[in-house]
């Protein structure tokens, strides 16, 4: 998050804009919901919900995994606890594109 924020030690926070912190920190993916909040004289509290996976999208033999909503994940950001847990797997190029249809019916 520190990375992506682009905040200096030091800087006035009320010349740092708040909706273009926000929008920074949304950009990355591991990001799923941002909220950013100055609290004067001197914090800015950032609030951030990481996509989880929820399941296993299988295609063209490779196995990938995938948040509600379909974004791929990268395996590093999750713990190795939830790699371990029990995902449904679904298959097909446009799965992940379905996936608010697949919870639906699940």
């Amino acid at each position: 998050v520190l990375s992506v924020a682009d905040l200096t030690v030091g800087e006035p926070i009320l010349l740092i804009s708040l909706p273009q912190l926000s929008a920074r920190v949304a950009a990355h993916p591991q990001v799923r919901n941002v909220r950013v909040e100055r609290i004067l004289p001197d914090r800015l509290v950032i609030h951030i919900s990481e996509r989880e996976p929820a399941a296993i999208w299988q295609s063209q033999g490779v196995q990938h995994f995938i948040d509600r909503e379909g974004v791929v994940l990268k395996e590093e950001w999750f713990s190795a606890h939830a790699a371990a847990q029990h995902y449904p797997v679904i298959t097909g190029r446009e799965a992940p594109k379905h996936m608010e249809e697949f919870w639906k019916i699940s």
